[in-house]
């Protein structure tokens, strides 16, 4: 095996040198820009799994995953299937032919290109490219990674890719602070069908009802359309003697006001309504009770899959919130998709609900977010989660990314 350096005043030249010396299929290993020109290293195609073998042996054996030889291989298969590809555009006449193999062209050098990024940042900053797998592997979206990396002191992570994500995850995720001291006035619980809400009313009723007195709270039920949900309520009223309060005229809320009057806490249970119903902002806006402010917390399931649930945020930060509630986060496969969506929506959580029983599954999320990152990791040791070096390379130096780098920037 021979590793050749190679330099000229351009990369053109340079690249002209390549396949000269090692042919077509030669693999660039690395390029650089110094001020006497450009300098490439590269080895001829038959040489690469050699040196494929050759880096992984050098490595640690928890590093070697670092610089596999299926991102070689890939590179090879790609620059192979360029070539064959070009060669055919030659023999071909019909335009809308030409143009379809000049689309699956452009898709190929993309692919390789971003193996070739990720091969890079492999080699020159293992560290990183490790935390960057480790987090990907929790379930957090790309874009999510690079702002946490981007927040993360690399030099001071060597020996330990876990504890320093971690602990800028935690410091990352916004959270309500002080929320059991918060709870007062009208909080109103929305989200989509099936999301929690009126358990999580029940649970947040009967912490109060503990802990203060239930002669300053009432419950208003605007859920008339499920029956099981008006049961549910109910039956949790009967329970700690509380009769649950339902407007019936057009002024929706208003129609209850007197009853409102002089609580301390009154807690809405709210008809679900999904994130496209056009019907949503309007529903939203009649949560007022004269001039008293109505905040919202947002019940956001955490089993729910990522774009649904970054979908449901958008939708109901629109009319803007006071908070989130993360609930079923016992039945979620991975927390990923709620810290993604919760970082890009800096929506803070404000409890998290880990089961039916009330009021002791619900918890003040901001004593909590120890908790939360070592859930997301059993959860991820449980699933035995691994992330190819083909998904690292397409979502962190493909089209993807840069278009995601681009969508950020809008």
């Amino acid at each position: 095996m021979s590793i050749q350096q190679f330099t000229g005043s351009s990369m053109s030249q340079v690249l002209s040198q390549v396949r000269e010396a090692l042919g077509r299929d030669a693999l660039i290993l690395d390029s650089k820009e110094l001020e006497d020109g450009i300098h490439v290293s590269a080895v001829a195609e038959r040489d690469s799994h050699e040196l494929a073998a050759a880096l992984a042996e050098e490595l640690p054996a928890k590093d070697a995953a670092a610089i596999p030889t299926e991102l070689i291989e890939d590179q090879i298969a790609a620059q192979q299937a360029i070539t064959a590809a070009a060669e055919k555009l030659t023999r071909i006449s019909d335009v809308s032919l030409v143009r379809d193999e000049m689309r699956s062209i452009r898709s190929l050098v993309e692919s390789h290109l971003a193996h070739v990024g990720w091969s890079e940042t492999s080699l020159g900053s293992p560290v990183q490219a490790s935390i960057m797998r480790n987090l990907s592997a929790l379930g957090i979206a790309p874009d999510i990674v690079r702002l946490l990396v981007e927040q993360i002191d690399i030099g001071k992570t060597i020996g330990n890719a876990w504890a320093a994500p971690m602990n800028t995850l935690m410091q990352t995720l916004p959270f309500v602070t002080a929320v059991e001291r918060s709870m007062s006035g009208i909080v109103a619980v929305v989200g989509p069908t099936g999301a929690g809400k009126t358990t999580t009313v029940a649970k947040l009723a009967a912490r109060y009802a503990i802990e203060h007195s239930v002669d300053d709270l009432a419950i208003v039920s605007l859920d008339n359309h499920r029956l099981g949900a008006s049961e549910q309520i109910d039956s949790f009223g009967r329970i700690i003697g509380l009769p649950i309060l339902r407007p019936t005229g057009d002024r929706g809320l208003e129609d209850i006001a007197d009853a409102l009057t002089g609580k301390a806490l009154v807690l809405i249970d709210t008809t679900g309504i999904g994130q496209h119903d056009p019907r949503l902002r309007q529903q939203l806006a009649r949560l007022r009770v004269n001039d008293r402010t109505v905040r919202k917390l947002l019940a956001l399931p955490a089993n729910l899959e990522h774009d649904a649930m970054q979908e449901t945020a958008t939708a109901y930060q629109a009319s803007g919130l006071f908070g989130a509630v993360l609930t079923k986060v016992d039945e979620a496969a991975t927390l990923g998709a709620a810290f993604s969506v919760i970082l890009r929506s800096r929506i803070p959580l404000a409890y998290v609900a880990d089961g039916q029983r009330i009021p002791e599954d619900i918890h003040a999320a901001e004593g909590r977010k120890a908790w939360l990152v070592k859930h997301a990791i059993e959860l991820m040791r449980a699933r035995e989660t691994t992330v190819s070096e083909r998904y690292m390379a397409e979502n962190f130096y493909g089209v993807r990314n840069q278009r995601q780098a681009e969508h950020d920037a809008i």
